[in-house]
């Protein structure tokens, strides 16, 4: 289960199901903690209506890639092109209806490169908005 799954499961089941994704980004070696590196991730829907709006703060072991780290964490869909690599089109369980897109914005700012060439070598604040084709 990850942590925005939309459920009437318990407060211990949502603690369990984070400390799992915790486990698997970090590893179970206590080692890579001395070299986890601070992630925050928002993922948030103001078009569709779906009133998705999740925010996690973990540690991740240095040089993770963004998107192996999210999976851990939150169901993620996304369409491999060869050569460019993944473009996410669901996120937490909500689809980018025709006419809208998942934006991705690093630190405040829009990523100029793709998910899956994103690395966490440094504390990252990860921001996904549901935007409008202009």
């Amino acid at each position: 289960m990850h942590a925005c799954k939309r459920s009437r499961r318990s407060f211990g089941a949502c603690l369990a199901s984070a400390a799992f994704g915790l486990w698997l980004v970090l590893g179970a070696a206590p080692s890579m903690a001395q070299d986890s590196i601070l992630l925050r991730l928002h993922i948030e829907d103001p078009v569709s209506g779906s009133e998705l709006d999740v925010r996690i703060t973990r540690q991740v072991q240095r040089g993770t890639s963004a998107l192996e780290a999210m999976r851990a964490l939150i169901p993620v869909v996304a369409k491999s092109f060869p050569g460019t690599g993944e473009f996410v089109t669901g996120l937490c369980g909500v689809q980018a209806p025709s006419g809208t897109f998942w934006a991705l914005y690093v630190d405040g700012e829009r990523s100029p490169q793709g998910v899956s060439a994103l690395r966490v070598d440094q504390p990252m604040h990860i921001r996904w908005t549901l935007e409008r084709l202009p």
